[in-house]
């Protein structure tokens, strides 16, 4: 039973609090959760996070939706606004999109909850996926940047 931590400010269901505990009895490694369910206000900042570092709004699946959002952090950065100010215009831009349905993210649903691999050898990350799988998580994406599985519960 190796347990999990959530990093400050990480807010989860009780769905997932259950999800993680059975997870990480599966496991040799403690799991981290470092992101859970997002309001608007945060995926806009981890959007402009991702934009500042030259991420592309490509590698959404709603790349007109994400292709909004970066409008909104283009034309704030060349109207040299303030990190606060563009964050809040492209979370305006995403609240509107979700009282449309359109969802930019998974992680503005309340089941889903990000797992750091960053420290974790091949196997282990595998080992993480398979538990997750295991547990009936919809959704198991590993990503690069940074390394994390992305788990829909």
């Amino acid at each position: 039973m190796a347990g999990y931590t959530t990093l400050a400010g990480v807010r989860l269901s009780a769905a997932a609090r259950r999800f993680v505990a059975a997870v990480s009895r599966d496991v040799s490694k403690p799991v981290v959760v470092t992101s859970g369910a997002r309001t608007p206000d945060s995926q806009a900042q981890a959007m402009y996070d991702r934009f500042r570092r030259g991420g592309s709004y490509q590698v959404y699946r709603q790349r007109r939706a994400a292709m909004a959002i970066h409008e909104a952090f283009v034309a704030g950065r060349k109207q040299r606004q303030s990190e606060r100010d563009i964050v809040r215009a492209m979370a305006d831009v995403i609240e509107k999109q979700m009282r449309a349905r359109t969802y930019i993210s998974r992680q503005l649903h309340p089941t889903a909850l990000e797992l750091r691999t960053r420290d974790c050898s091949p196997s282990e990350r595998e080992a993480l996926a398979k538990a997750c799988r295991a547990h009936r998580a919809r959704g198991v994406i590993q990503e690069r940047h940074p390394p994390h599985l992305h788990v829909q519960v």
